[in-house]
């Protein structure tokens, strides 16, 4: 019989951690439905109290794993100290124990990959703009908008799981493009097996996929425009959807995907 390899402090450190965030997140999402309860009693006095309860179980089940739990850096690290899709998000989502961290990625127009959440920001567009004049803008914490290629050399330090968002681009090409490139520097960093995608594009899900990724790479799609079943048939691993999505279908919470065991995170290794 193999013997349990007993936990350290940091191990037991970064579990209370999980378990504290995951806590407070339910928390949240719970305050969120049941708003959305008081506003549609108020215009819907038939609504069946059951149908309230199984939305709440569903939005709880989308961030223990059901669903994907694709946890940006928490909403308290997203202010002027941490930064929106910065580098220090990233590692302070890392030392508190996130299971993992969400940032988006765009291609520029020489073809370069960089990390930032808006479309324009700061009055420049990462489609229409050059890597050099994208890296050139600061962020609100003082760090400079990083590459594709900083943030994973950052990334390959730490222990939580990448949560890359390809956002959707003008052009199937450009989506294309930016799909070969991630998923080589990904692989080239000996970051696969701790990289999940997600996205809105549907050409970009495909991509990602049945194309170029390994096999077994969790892919989730955002759009909402999909039931689990479709999504299944295309190999995705599940739905990553707003709850008023299932708001409005609710039939689709049985069709999600049952939550993978996550009792070897802890174990994981540093590359």
């Amino acid at each position: 019989m193999a013997m349990q390899r007993p936990v350290t402090g940091k191990q037991a450190y970064r579990q209370c951690n999980q378990n504290l965030i995951r806590f407070l997140f339910h928390i949240r999402m719970a305050c969120t439905i049941f708003e959305e309860i008081l506003i549609n009693s108020e215009s819907n006095e038939t609504e069946k109290p059951y149908h309230h309860f199984r939305l709440i179980v569903c939005r709880l089940r989308l961030h223990t794993g059901t669903v994907h739990p694709s946890y940006r850096p928490p909403w308290l690290l997203e202010n002027q100290r941490f930064g929106t899709n910065s580098i220090a998000a990233l590692v302070k989502a890392d030392s508190i124990g996130c299971y993992g961290s969400e940032f988006d990625v765009w291609l520029t127009t020489d073809n370069q990959l960089v990390v930032n959440h808006d479309s324009t920001f700061k009055g420049v567009n990462m489609q229409k703009s050059t890597a050099q004049q994208c890296t050139g803008v600061t962020l609100d914490n003082g760090e400079q908008l990083p590459t594709l290629q900083q943030y994973l050399e950052k990334a390959r330090s730490l222990e939580t799981r990448l949560i890359l968002e390809l956002k959707a681009h003008k052009t199937p090409e450009q989506e294309t493009r930016a799909i070969e490139a991630i998923v080589k520097m990904v692989k080239d960093m000996g970051l696969d097996d701790r990289t999940e995608y997600i996205t809105f594009s549907r050409h970009a899900t495909k991509g990602i996929h049945i194309r170029l990724a390994p096999k077994g790479t969790p892919v989730y799609y955002l759009e909402g425009d999909l039931s689990p079943k479709e999504l299944k048939a295309w190999g995705c691993a599940g739905p990553d959807y707003h709850f008023s999505v299932f708001q409005k279908h609710p039939e689709w919470i049985k069709e999600c995907p049952r939550p993978r065991h996550e009792s070897k995170r802890l174990d994981r290794k540093r590359p």
